[in-house]
């Protein structure tokens, strides 16, 4: 059950983590928090468990949130602001 609630809340965090990097993207300010801290939750609770399927899917989304989004959201906009040539 604890690890249960703990996958969770770290679930949570990379969720508020992502949101937040948008909202500083936006007013201009680099990034902030610790993104490696859900991720060391996921390897030790999965790993420890020998859930290793679970792992996968959770640092998948922890990628999603940390850096494949954030990519894609970059070249979005930067793709917007940059002026067409034509």
């Amino acid at each position: 059950m604890l690890s249960t609630l703990l996958i969770a809340g770290a679930v949570w965090v990379d969720l508020v983590s992502l949101a937040r990097w948008i909202r500083l993207r936006k007013t201009g300010k680099g990034p902030g928090g610790l993104p490696v801290v859900p991720w060391l939750l996921y390897t030790y609770l999965c790993w420890g468990s020998g859930q290793y399927l679970l792992w996968a899917g959770l640092t998948g989304y922890h990628l999603a949130c940390h850096v494949f989004i954030p990519r894609g959201y970059r070249l979005w906009v930067e793709s917007e602001r940059r002026p067409q040539l034509r």
